[in-house]
């Protein structure tokens, strides 16, 4: 996984640590890893738009700066930096939802 988005999604402070940390179910860290991964595509291929998905890979994965972004697709780079902020909220806020229940 891409060092941005661990440090963005799974090392936030939204407690994901917590989650990794905890001991109580005797799940190794490992196994805990691979649910908040798979998790974490699960909400990214079904809770966002196609045009979120597109800027979310092109920003983390491909490493372009959101001026690149919009260059590349058409638009300012507000509505790039708009966009990827309303997935990272959407993908935290189901992140977060996954670990408590």
């Amino acid at each position: 996984m891409n060092k941005r988005v661990a440090s963005d999604f799974l090392y936030s402070d939204s407690g994901y640590l917590n989650f990794l940390a905890s001991a109580e179910d005797g799940d190794s860290n490992e196994y805990k890893m691979r649910i908040l991964k798979h998790a974490l595509k699960k909400v990214i291929e079904d809770e966002l738009t196609p045009r979120q998905r597109e800027f979310l890979m092109l920003y983390y994965y491909q490493n372009l700066t959101m001026q690149q972004i919009g260059q590349k697709c058409g638009v300012h780079k507000s509505t790039v930096s708009r966009l990827i902020k309303v997935a990272k909220s959407k993908i935290e806020k189901q992140l977060k939802y996954i670990m408590e229940g």
